[in-house]
């Protein structure tokens, strides 16, 4: 049995917080029609509201700490990559509910990633956000290969909570062929060259097979759920699958049934590291059966995905998640409230930090995504269901810093001692004038 431990935080916790200006993309005056132009302007620190729906283009944040809020109460929608790159260390990024759906391209590959962090030595912070990969279908062979839902090179510190990410889908000349490596649907998260990427609450899932383009064409194999490349994976509560194969078009003796993708891929020596908890990984479904095998004796039949492959190192740790929930975008004359998802008994701590990091933490096997936390116990969770609120006073906000970004994060112990962190979930807390 669970109950819900609510919690309310404000800015008692935050006098060293960063502060910047409030930039607002929408249709009012001294507002930015696009958002890429209202990027562009931001300075270190400051936060972009997005209260029109878009759609907009690619978007590129390059080496500056910027927060990038949903503000519509619906959908914010890009088409082509959102590109952060060559953060430093001491900068950080926020996404909060965007919808993100990458744009294959033969002149620009980097835009068919819904997410693509390069060269990051700060954090990438999403939530409640959807990246899917650009998909290459058409009644012709299209030659560009599907894209990532999230790719990864080179990114130190990636946090991704509450999210859905799928990678695209092509025609089958261009799926992988049997045995081939690595897999060319694309993968739903793609982590390569000293990635850290941690995902909490997230529902992730490799291309399926995409169409063929002609009745000579094998069918496509699904994309990996995960491809690690000399990368670390911290995977908790979460949903992972390989995609789905295809089967061929017309009705060519022979041809091949696409197999369905592992939902966890380890590509290069030395073995990935993966740690999970509470967390379902499956593989692929292959492509549906194809009477034209049968006259081959079903020589061409497709194989599901497994589970994991490659070179990884898998550890499992014991117990259920620990969620933390709350508000993205908060102004400072309301109250927000953030719940810790805990069992009776269990004592809850929370911490707020300016700034973010990507650790593992000893004690737990669970990433620390807090700076320096210093964690104040709110107290047990009670028997019987009942909620436990700790309230604070938040002062309005002087109008020289309208803007300003946190990160939460909770620590969960258990009646015997057994320590779990929750996700982190990163507040921009901005005036009530926006």
């Amino acid at each position: 049995m669970r109950t819900w431990q609510a919690i309310v935080v404000t800015s008692v916790l935050s006098t060293t917080a960063v502060a910047g200006n409030v930039i607002v993309v929408g249709n009012g005056p001294g507002q930015f029609a696009s958002l890429q132009d209202a990027v562009t302007v931001a300075d270190d620190g400051d936060v972009v509201l997005v209260k029109i729906a878009g759609p907009f283009g690619s978007v590129r944040v390059q080496d500056k700490s910027v927060a990038i809020v949903n503000a519509t109460g619906g959908t914010v929608q890009l088409n082509g990559a959102l590109r952060v790159n060559n953060l430093a260390a001491s900068r950080s990024v926020v996404l909060a509910g965007l919808n993100v759906t990458g744009t294959v391209s033969t002149t620009l590959p980097e835009l068919g990633a819904g997410l693509r962090a390069t060269a990051c030595l700060g954090s990438v912070v999403a939530q409640d956000c959807t990246f899917t990969g650009g998909s290459s279908v058409g009644t012709t062979c299209n030659p560009v290969a599907p894209s990532h839902g999230v790719e990864l090179l080179s990114s130190a510190s990636v946090a991704l909570t509450r999210c859905t990410i799928t990678g695209g889908h092509g025609n089958s000349s261009y799926g992988q062929v049997p045995n081939e490596h690595p897999v060319q649907q694309g993968s739903g998260v793609r982590a390569s060259t000293g990635s850290l990427v941690s995902l909490d609450t997230v529902t992730v899932s490799g291309g399926s097979g995409g169409s063929t383009c002609n009745s000579y064409q094998d069918g496509t194999h699904g994309g990996l759920g995960i491809s690690l490349s000399n990368s670390s994976l911290f995977v908790c509560g979460s949903n992972v699958s390989g995609g789905a194969g295809s089967s061929p078009g017309g009705t060519v003796t022979g041809a091949l049934v696409g197999s369905g993708g592992s939902g966890i891929d380890g590509q290069l020596v030395p073995a990935s590291p993966v740690v999970s908890l509470a967390s379902t990984v499956v593989g692929g479904l292959a492509g549906p059966p194809y009477f034209w095998c049968g006259l081959c004796a079903s020589c061409c039949d497709g194989s599901p995905g497994s589970v994991t492959s490659g070179p990884l190192t898998l550890q499992t740790l014991a117990g259920a998640a620990k969620r933390l929930s709350g508000p993205s975008l908060v102004r400072d004359d309301e109250t927000p409230e953030f719940r810790v998802d805990a069992s009776p008994g269990e004592r809850v701590e929370i911490a707020v930090s300016r700034a973010p990091t990507y650790q593992v933490d000893a004690g737990s096997g669970c990433i620390l995504h807090v700076k320096d936390p210093n964690w104040i116990i709110v107290g047990l969770v009670p028997a019987g269901g009942n909620n436990v609120k700790r309230r604070y006073h938040m002062p309005d906000l002087p109008v020289t810093s309208p803007g300003q970004v946190f990160h939460v994060q909770a620590r969960v112990t258990s009646t015997t001692g057994v320590r779990r962190l929750t996700n982190e979930q990163a507040v921009v807390l901005v005036d009530a004038a926006y």
